[in-house]
C-alpha cells in the first residue's frame, strides 16, 4: 500500500491489487497498516534544473504549507512542489507522481503513436503523453466531471496538434470515474481503452 496525498487530503491506495481508495480515517484504529511512503499528486510544482529549484515564483506558499524537492534519478532537473505540511506528517518518505510515471505501462499502449495516460485519482486527473520511452506532456488537472477533463484533454490535443484518430488514450485509476469518462470521451476519440490494471503497481518503490 502507499500513501495518496491530494493538495488537501489523504487517501491509502492498494498498490498490489485491483485499483482501491480508501481515506486515511478508514484506518483510525489500524495504524499500524498506514504505509510509510507517499505518492503526492499535489497540482502546485514544478519541474527545475538543479540549479534553480524556486518555486515560490509561480505558486503562492502559504503558513502550512511546505516545499519540497526531489532529485529526478538519471537528470538534471529536480521535480518541486508544495503540500501541505500536516499530511506528510505520518509518513517517513515521498514523491511526486511525476517521478513514477514512467512506471505506469498499460497492455494498450503503442509504441508507434502518442500515448496519453489518464489515471483518475479522486477530483484530480494525471495526464501525461509517451511516445516510445520517452514522457512529452505531463501536467495534472483539478476537476469535477468527466466534462471537464474531456475540455482539458480536447485542448491539449488541439494545442499540441495530436491526433484525435490515431493516437491512443488509456484510462486508468478508480472504476467509478472511469465508465462515465470512457463512455465521454468515445465519442471525440477513436482508440479509448479503459485499463482496469492496477496504475500504481510498480511505484512503491520511492526513491530517499
Amino acid at each position: 500500500m502507499i500513501g495518496i496525498l491530494t493538495n488537501n487530503q489523504v487517501f491509502i491506495a492498494q498498490t498490489s491489487k485491483p485499483f482501491i481508495l480508501e481515506h486515511i480515517s478508514e484506518y483510525k484504529y489500524t495504524d499500524s497498516l498506514i504505509p510509510k511512503n507517499y505518492l503526492s499528486i499535489s497540482d502546485k510544482f514544478r519541474l527545475n534544473p538543479k540549479n534553480n529549484s524556486e518555486i515560490e515564483d509561480f505558486f503562492p506558499i502559504y503558513p502550512n504549507e511546505i516545499i519540497i524537492n526531489k532529485y529526478l534519478e538519471g537528470s538534471d532537473r529536480i521535480i518541486s512542489y508544495v503540500q501541505r505540511s500536516s499530511l506528510t506528517d505520518q509518513f517517513l518518505n515521498g514523491d511526486h507522481v511525476f517521478s513514477k510515471v514512467n512506471k505506469i505501462t498499460s497492455q494498450y499502449e503503442s509504441f508507434d503513436v502518442n500515448n496519453t495516460f489518464l489515471v483518475l485519482i479522486e477530483n484530480y486527473v494525471v495526464v501525461f503523453i509517451r511516445l516510445k520511452h520517452e514522457i512529452v506532456f505531463f501536467h495534472i488537472y483539478k476537476c469535477s466531471s468527466a466534462e471537464e477533463i474531456l475540455y482539458f484533454v480536447n485542448q491539449l490535443y488541439r494545442d499540441r496538434n495530436l491526433d484525435f484518430e490515431k493516437d491512443i488514450l488509456i484510462l486508468l485509476g478508480q472504476a467509478n470515474q472511469k465508465m462515465g469518462v470512457f463512455q465521454l470521451f468515445a465519442n471525440y476519440f477513436r482508440k479509448v481503452f479503459s485499463d482496469d490494471s492496477n496504475p500504481l503497481s510498480n511505484t512503491d518503490e520511492l526513491t530517499t
